[in-house]
């Protein structure tokens, strides 16, 4: 763990997050991206026409139950889509679906299809 972010951690534990810190330390530990204050950073593969449609909106709408995403733009998600978008999500809103060793997928789960998801800052 980086030593820096000691402090982060032991503020996720103080307030309850415990949920959150594992998730974080194991996609640290296969190699993700975190930044201090919890975000990830993530890439979602997906049509060219729906990235220039998510970065012109500002959002994701599901056509499933969660939005997909992956921590490695080069691995096991190459073939979702000839677009790629990178993307910060808070590791909070975060269910690891599964870890690769350099590589996790991960999903932004939502109650049904068709829901806006928002709470992404683009990268």
């Amino acid at each position: 763990m980086k030593r820096y972010k000691q402090f982060f951690f032991e503020a996720y534990y103080k307030a309850g997050e415990e949920n959150t810190l594992d998730t974080i330390e194991d996609l640290e530990y296969e190699g993700a991206d975190v930044d201090n204050n919890g975000f990830v950073t993530l890439y979602h593969f997906t049509s060219l026409e729906t990235v220039d449609l998510i970065r012109k909106t500002k959002y994701f709408i599901s056509k499933e139950d969660g939005i997909f995403f992956t921590t490695n733009p080069k691995g096991q998600a190459l073939g979702y889509g000839q677009g790629m978008i990178k993307v910060k999500i808070h590791a909070s809103l975060l269910k690891i679906d599964d870890l690769f060793g350099n590589e996790a997928h991960v999903t932004v789960p939502l109650k049904k299809a068709g829901i806006k998801f928002t709470e992404f800052k683009l990268v």
